[in-house]
């Protein structure tokens, strides 16, 4: 028996070409970078999300 349902961590996944909420995170140096901040700056950013079960 097949569901149409999806798993409910698809149904909030962000959808390619998104726009990405404003968030602050440190680096391994504890320095915190801001998302808003960096592309103001003009640094190309790269948003990396990984499964949180496999």
């Amino acid at each position: 028996m097949e569901s149409n349902l999806e798993h409910p961590r698809e149904q909030s996944a962000a959808q390619i070409g998104a726009v990405a909420p404003d968030f602050t995170l440190p680096d391994e140096n504890n320095r915190a970078h801001n998302l808003a901040a960096e592309l103001r700056a003009g640094k190309p950013i790269i948003l990396f999300f990984m499964r949180g079960e496999w």
